[in-house]
């Protein structure tokens, strides 16, 4: 089951009438809340009448259909990790988070290794953990920078033969390149050179595409 109990509000906490973030994570006192699920995706569901919840006496609840993935998008420095974290660290045991970055920890040891030579490898432990886990009905964070529309196509390339899962494009808050580069320092992956890392951000952001439904998403938020 899962919790809805606001008409504007997701999960996040973002009122897509106000236009605004009411803080993100904010859990409800039902241990069944989603916080991935948003009102206007379970209005389009038909609630079925069920008795009402001791904990949380003014809830609806209705049953979900589908299981999620949920796909962030952001440059570097915007928070996708520590979103995606901080989204577990809630007790979500219910999602797996799959990381390129946390691929590049696992194969050095602790130590983040990048290596050109490894990221074909890298990308395609990616699409395994994707795959296997959609076909097991997981619930599922992408972990990845996701800026252009040929990056997502991979993922949606293994995302449309399940027809059991709604995607939700996560878009990080639009940072300069100071804020996000300053932000990146204080976890620079082993790579403390600061120019490094304004030209990875300038790339990235020369490189960015606006998300599109078109492309497969049923849903796109945008956090500010």
């Amino acid at each position: 089951m899962v919790l809805v109990n606001c008409k504007h509000a997701d999960g996040f906490g973002f009122c897509k009438k106000k236009k605004r973030l009411f803080g993100l994570f904010k859990r409800h006192c039902c241990e069944y809340a989603t916080p991935f699920l948003s009102c206007s995706i379970a209005e389009r569901y038909p609630r079925p009448k069920v008795p009402p919840n001791p904990c949380c006496p003014k809830a609806i609840f209705i049953s979900p259909r589908r299981n999620e993935i949920v796909m962030l998008i952001g440059n570097i420095g915007t928070g996708k990790s520590t979103i995606a974290r901080k989204f577990m660290e809630k007790g979500n045991v219910n999602y797996v988070i799959i990381s390129a970055d946390g691929i590049r920890y696992a194969i050095g040891g602790g130590i983040y290794l990048y290596n050109h030579k490894y990221e074909s490898v890298v990308w395609e432990t990616v699409g395994l953990m994707l795959d296997g886990f959609m076909e097991k009905g997981i619930n599922i964070i992408i972990d990845a920078s996701n800026l252009t529309v040929r990056g997502r196509k991979k993922n949606f390339s293994i995302i449309k033969k399940y027809d059991n899962y709604r995607v939700i494009g996560l878009v990080m808050p639009d940072l300069d390149m100071e804020v996000a580069v300053n932000r990146r320092m204080k976890n620079p992956h082993n790579n403390p050179d600061k120019n490094l890392w304004e030209e990875v951000w300038n790339r990235f952001d020369s490189s960015y595409k606006e998300p599109t439904k078109e492309e497969g998403f049923d849903e796109l938020i945008y956090l500010v």
